[in-house]
């Protein structure tokens, strides 16, 4: 290996936070190679093979003479690569046929398991799992939200009378409707993409509980929030940030509907014992790299929402000076996590 580390970064072209993990990864003198599975097979080419008692695999980048030999790769960065494409004048089952296989040779081929990555795409699915997360979170001791997921109207209704009436929902898995389902039927006519934000569930909505039969609904029991925190773990550094969401009517609900411009964001001194169980959580789906959303409660009870393993941070970065771009670039250029004691961090963005 040569002395300036390579590191493969595997994206989309438009993803800004990786631009912004490259340029940091240049000023270490690391050598980031920049690639979207998307591009094979249609604008790349694959090799992998075994001789001399050995396993071989490249790939040639842009279908140039730019060929990644992945025995080289230092570390890896995973972050939001499109989907395979195929010939489009291919049939539609050759088409099917061709995107499967595409998309078993490059997960073969990029398995890799030997280097440091931030995240590993086998560990990144399991660690995506809301219901796993939330068991592991509560075994841990950490705080969670009393929790119903069902297709059941009476389970629902019975849930919504123990809470009292304060029941919010949310999405398991996708909190954004894109055309596509548009066209299957899934939202409304007339709208071209749909963003599903945590809701409080009104008394006005139970007569309408009857749907809930047509997919699984995930319900939690309000939980009162003073401020929420965007708690970024990067191997064992630790970086908290307090969203003010209750300060915009906008955002009370939900953070995602942003309102910057009257939602302040300000670092957080995460206590040292919440710091150390967000690293745990994070370990044990095998991640270097979590993004958590969590509740400060009125009452300073600290209660876990989620963790995103491919979750955005730059924002958080930009409003609070903390250096967690930095932190990536370090951790990818070191190639391992050197100790798992929790630090968190408070300085301010170089």
């Amino acid at each position: 290996m040569s002395s300036a580390p390579t590191v493969l970064i595997l994206t989309n072209e438009r993803d800004l936070h990786a631009n912004k993990i490259i340029l940091a990864l240049e000023r270490r003198n690391a050598r980031p190679i920049r690639f979207n599975p998307a591009d094979f097979p249609l604008r790349s080419r694959l090799y992998f093979s075994n001789h001399d008692g050995k396993w071989h695999s490249y790939i040639d980048l842009d279908l140039s003479h730019r060929r990644l030999d992945l025995q080289e790769i230092h570390s890896a960065w995973l972050g939001r690569p499109d989907p395979v494409e195929v010939n489009p004048a291919l049939s539609p089952m050759a088409a099917r046929f061709a995107k499967a296989e595409s998309k078993a040779a490059m997960a073969g081929i990029l398995h890799l398991d030997h280097i440091l990555w931030i995240n590993h795409p086998d560990k990144m699915r399991l660690g995506e799992r809301k219901l796993v997360q939330l068991q592991r979170a509560s075994a841990l001791g950490l705080e969670v939200p009393r929790t119903l997921v069902t297709n059941d109207p009476t389970a629902v209704k019975a849930f919504y009378e123990e809470c009292g009436g304060n029941v919010i929902y949310k999405t398991l898995y996708a909190p954004f409707v894109s055309e596509e389902k548009l066209e299957r039927g899934m939202i409304p006519p007339g709208s071209r993409y749909g963003g599903i934000y945590t809701t409080p569930v009104e008394e006005a909505d139970l007569a309408h509980l009857h749907s809930v039969v047509y997919a699984a609904n995930l319900f939690q029991e309000y939980v009162p929030k003073e401020i929420e925190l965007r708690v970024t773990v990067v191997g064992n550094r630790v970086f908290a940030a307090e969203i003010h969401s209750q300060a915009s009517e906008r955002t009370r609900h939900d953070w995602r509907h942003y309102d910057f411009d009257n939602t302040p964001h300000r670092v957080h001194q995460l206590l040292l014992p919440i710091a150390q169980l967000c690293i745990e959580l994070t370990r044990s789906f095998g991640l270097v790299y979590g993004a958590i959303d969590m509740v400060l409660t009125p009452d300073s009870r600290y209660v876990f929402l989620e963790i995103n393993p491919v979750g955005l941070w730059y924002w958080i970065e930009l409003l609070t000076g903390l250096p967690i771009t930095d932190a990536i670039a370090d951790l990818l250029v070191a190639g391992q996590v050197h100790s798992w004691e929790p630090i968190v961090e408070t300085g301010a963005a170089v």
